[in-house]
């Protein structure tokens, strides 16, 4: 896979095509909860404080300063974490195991 980070705008729409949610550190820095944004779509997306401990999906996590603050203008997200974790389907992940 490979990630356009520079527009926020095509990052977020890659990542809402393959399926994903994000979420940003939350009141407590690293340690849950987490604010989650299941709606990429939606401007300024909505996000909720969630635990995320448990999420079972393939993870990302991106602590690049362009992308993370462009992707979270485009989103509407402010101000901006220094990273976030996008949380990826099991559907994308068989299909990757299956194009190997």
């Amino acid at each position: 896979m490979i990630f356009n980070p520079r527009s926020g705008s095509t990052y977020a729409r890659q990542l809402s095509d393959l399926g994903a949610i994000i979420a940003i550190p939350g009141p407590n820095g690293e340690q849950d909860p987490w604010y989650v944004f299941r709606n990429l779509n939606q401007r300024p997306v909505s996000g909720q404080l969630e635990t995320v401990k448990e999420f079972a999906q393939i993870r990302w996590l991106d602590n690049k300063t362009e992308s993370v603050t462009s992707l979270c203008q485009e989103l509407g997200i402010s101000p901006a974490p220094v990273t976030f974790v996008a949380f990826f389907p099991a559907e994308l992940e068989k299909e990757l195991y299956r194009l190997e």
